[in-house]
């Protein structure tokens, strides 16, 4: 069951200024309550298939990390604002679809 509406999200993020480390985190529960999803912390305690901050190796070799993964389904990559567009391809690029092949730390 959701717990945020959407013009209670809209007018909390929409004139959000902070950097990703200070916000993704907070705005992904955000996204949970906007949806009706269990958070990472509710839906998986342990962080083994559902967590913030996943380590990663990058299919070209080298370390990262997701904002948001959950094994099988996504690995979550936050932008805050639209000068960041063109990284969007470069994530794509660098990291490939993290989904497969994620090691979480």
């Amino acid at each position: 069951m959701p717990t945020l509406t959407p013009q209670a999200f809209v007018a909390k993020w929409k004139n959000v200024t902070l950097k990703e480390r200070s916000a993704a985190q907070e705005h992904f529960i955000d996204v949970c309550g906007l949806v009706g999803h269990p958070t990472p912390a509710e839906a998986d305690s342990t962080g083994q298939s559902f967590t913030f901050e996943a380590g990663a190796e990058k299919q070209r070799g080298g370390r990262g990390f997701a904002n948001v993964w959950k094994r099988g389904h996504f690995a979550w990559e936050m932008r805050l604002d639209l000068t960041h567009q063109k990284l969007d391809k470069a994530t794509l690029d660098a990291y490939g679809n993290l989904s497969m092949g994620v090691k979480v730390e």
